[in-house]
């Protein structure tokens, strides 16, 4: 149906940690069961057209459950778009570090697109992140509130080294 409208991408969140979504077995809760993934994963990508993307976003654990790159390569194998990465488990929620190392075992276990997320919220956060994880790219969350000029901080931090916009009072 959402392919009749017109969209030719989807990303099934799986990294949703809150507990209204979490309690139904949705969101980050789906990453205690590897095997549900695979089998949801796959009937979406068998009933889209080809040239329809598809992808995943997953944090690194749920509860016990901490084996992301048991999943990332199932995203792998499925021959998904990307993974999307969120460095915290789901009990972290929003607090505490993004583990940027679990970040690097998934890219250094798949062969498709990792896109790394959590704890960016300067260009030189990026440019360390992406340096320390060999990610193919970053999403941007939290990060980004307040500070709409960071998108194009970032771009100038990986393009010339430098960051030439600097924000004002005025500006903000």
């Amino acid at each position: 149906y959402v392919e009749s409208l017109g969209v030719t991408y989807i990303d099934v969140n799986m990294g949703c940690p809150m507990p209204k979504i979490t309690k139904n077995g949705y969101g980050s809760a789906l990453l205690q069961d590897p095997g549900h993934i695979k089998e949801l994963m796959s009937a979406i990508k068998g009933s889209l057209k080809p040239e329809t993307k598809l992808s995943m976003k997953i944090r690194i654990g749920y509860k016990e459950y901490k084996n992301p790159v048991e999943i990332a390569k199932i995203a792998d194998e499925l021959g998904l778009h990307h993974i999307t990465v969120h460095g915290r488990t789901r009990e972290q929620m929003y607090s505490g570090t993004a583990n940027w190392k679990v970040i690097k075992q998934i890219k250094d276990a798949v062969s498709i697109p990792v896109i790394g997320n959590g704890d960016i919220f300067s260009a030189e956060d990026a440019y360390e992140k992406v340096n320390l994880s060999g990610v193919d790219g970053i999403m941007l969350a939290r990060g980004i509130y307040g500070n709409p000029w960071l998108i194009n901080q970032i771009r100038e931090k990986f393009e010339t080294g430098k960051i030439k916009t600097k924000v004002t009072y005025i500006d903000k």
